[in-house]
């Protein structure tokens, strides 16, 4: 009998003695994802409100926080599912012979193969997986034996990590925090694991691994490269993403502003409005009106100053022009003043309530 035998023979004999253990109440084995569901429900009426609003960053940025949100619920959903699971599956007697026979395959069907006495696991090395052109690495598919008769855990961990630019978490566009998104095959890695069945496990789970579903991934392999928008975080790919033409500062196409002068892409921090056309400026193109220092387009000055401190200051001139000719058309008090240039008749200058008359009468 080789290592491997000896190894095989043990393990199958510590499983067949384990009680199977009664499980409780699903509130009790599982944590209700109550936190989750209320996060989520508070950032979709944020956005709500982003999207009225026209605040695209904002917008941007909460829709990334949904996502995360969204996949942390359907995480701790599948938890939940995970615990009333084991009360459904059928107790299905586990035989010695059974269990060693499939110890023993997966080191016929894989290059590595580890069973850890310590850690009561047994792992499988997966190859190489590679999806639509982007290798993820090889996997490590690492079964906790001692709870195979009431509910089976198992993790999935990406070796040569390759994850989604936008969450390090994601190692596999059906693999977060090294749990595996089960999807249609969940029925059939439950009855195997039921039953004992060790080899087909690991080989539905390897089969998972090289399957792409677009429907439910937990990041789209269409955005499993590039950089993060410096504004918003969202993923921009090399062929949509661009650089602010002021800080160089990388943006995705919802976060570039053209300049209306000189048609740069900038971003939020580098673009004012005019305070005049209200249209987009770059901080190059960017002028202040010598007066009231607001900003504006050279369009929308004249000689450094805006319409409207120029219209303000020509009411101004306007005012003072009519005060200073009605300052000179209102002789002063005690004032004499002619009444034409052929006459030499005075009038005296009269007070309120007081009549002019002549200066010669009597």
């Amino acid at each position: 009998m080789n290592q491997h035998q000896r190894l095989a023979i043990r393990v199958a004999g510590q499983i067949v003695r384990t009680p199977r253990q009664r499980a409780g109440p699903v509130h009790d084995s599982a944590k209700w994802p109550d936190s989750e569901w209320t996060s989520c429900r508070r950032t979709s009426r944020l956005l709500e409100i982003a999207r009225q609003r026209g605040w695209r960053t904002a917008a941007a940025r909460l829709e990334q926080r949904l996502q995360r949100e969204l996949l942390n619920l359907r995480l701790q959903l599948d938890q939940l599912a995970d615990a009333s699971q084991a009360d459904r599956v059928p107790a299905y007697p586990l035989q010695l012979r059974l269990l060693y026979e499939e110890l023993l395959a997966p080191f016929e069907d894989y290059e590595q193969v580890e069973i850890d006495l310590k850690r009561r696991t047994v792992s499988v090395i997966s190859d190489p997986i590679e999806l639509d052109g982007i290798d993820l690495g090889r996997f490590e598919i690492r079964l906790k034996y001692a709870a195979l008769r009431d509910a089976p855990r198992y993790e999935v961990i990406a070796l040569e990590p390759n994850p989604a630019a936008s969450n390090s978490s994601v190692t596999h566009p059906h693999v977060q925090d090294d749990r595996l998104c089960e999807g249609d095959g969940q029925a059939a890695i439950r009855s195997a694991l039921s039953q004992g069945r060790l080899s087909d496990f690991f080989q539905i789970v390897v089969q998972i691994l090289q399957t792409y579903n677009d429907s439910s991934p937990y990041v789209s392999l269409d955005d499993w490269t590039g950089e993060p928008c410096e504004d918003c975080g969202v993923t921009t790919r090399d062929d949509d993403g661009a650089s602010c033409g002021y800080c160089e500062k990388l943006l995705c196409g919802q976060c570039q502003t053209c300049c209306s002068m000189c048609g740069d892409g900038c971003c939020d921090s580098c673009t004012d409005r005019c305070d005049g056309c209200e249209e987009f400026l770059c901080r190059s193109c960017q002028q202040s009106c010598s007066s009231c220092d607001d900003v504006f387009c050279e369009n929308c000055l004249e000689e450094t100053t805006c319409n409207t401190c120029r219209a303000a200051e020509a009411a101004k001139e306007e005012a003072d022009e009519t005060a200073a000719v009605e300052a000179e058309l209102t002789p002063a008090a005690g004032e004499t003043v002619t009444c034409g240039a052929d006459t030499d008749t005075a009038v005296h200058a009269v007070c309120l309530g007081q009549t002019a008359v002549s200066a010669g009468s009597g």
